[in-house]
């Protein structure tokens, strides 16, 4: 028995080794994505919810494409701004917001604001009266 000690620790060890790193992947993710165009301005914005046991991790990630170069935009998710994003000498724009280790509600979603399907984002410039549109559906 003695002879096989050593590799009985190694058997255990990488039984506990592969038991906690596979509570730390993600068991499960949600994605929408919304789009639109308004005025040749693109928009591209994708929100997932990755889980874990009873957390998740919340990512928003906004994109423009041929909007006015150098300028800056206000983003609002369901009537609420989020954030502001400023475009290149290209028009080209991005944002990305996260949130780590949010605790899950009684449903099993995010206890935080969070996107839900139909929600709609805004992209756009007040003083120009210029805004993109687009609702979020699931992938």
């Amino acid at each position: 028995m003695k002879r096989y000690k050593h590799l009985w620790i190694f058997i255990l060890v990488g039984f506990f080794a592969a038991t906690f790193s596979s509570a730390a992947t993600a068991q499960n993710s949600l994605i929408w994505d919304a789009s639109g165009t308004a005025g040749g301005i693109n928009l591209e914005a994708t929100y997932s919810e990755l889980y874990f046991s009873n957390f998740v991790d919340q990512v928003l990630e906004v994109r423009i494409f041929n909007a006015p170069a150098n300028a800056r935009a206000k983003i609002f998710v369901a009537g609420f701004q989020i954030g502001i994003m400023k475009t290149n000498s290209l028009g080209i724009g991005q944002f990305t917001k996260q949130r780590k280790g949010v605790p899950l509600d009684i449903n099993g979603r995010p206890d935080a604001p969070r996107i839900e399907t139909g929600d709609l984002i805004q992209v756009g410039w007040e003083k120009k009266g210029k805004f993109v549109t687009g609702d979020f559906q699931p992938r």
